[in-house]
């Protein structure tokens, strides 16, 4: 259940008003308290998707964009060699051809 923060905070001073400076300072340290658990249930969790991530072993951002830019050089090299063995193919045919 979701408990939305403005409504906590009016029904804290609510309570407040109702009750007295006592209640409203038992209030704010259950706030306080709650923020606190949050805070480090937050790192634990951060902490937990740390260690799982490092034990996967999963590549950084920077490394796959250096990965991307080696395959499209190497796809321009690729393409660059394919077009010199077309030319050389059509040489060796009109020589052939020449022959006969």
């Amino acid at each position: 259940m979701v408990i939305d923060s403005k409504r906590l905070e009016d029904v804290g001073k609510l309570a407040e008003s109702a009750l007295g400076g006592a209640a409203g300072e038992a209030l704010a340290q259950a706030q306080s308290l709650a923020q606190s658990l949050r805070s480090e249930a937050q790192a634990i969790m951060k902490g937990g998707f740390d260690r799982l991530t490092n034990d996967m072993q999963l590549a950084r951002r920077e490394e796959l964009d250096e990965l991307y830019a080696v395959v499209v050089a190497g796809r321009e090299v690729q393409n660059q060699i394919l077009q010199r063995l077309d030319a050389l193919e059509a040489r060796v045919q009109r020589l052939e051809a020449t022959k006969s």
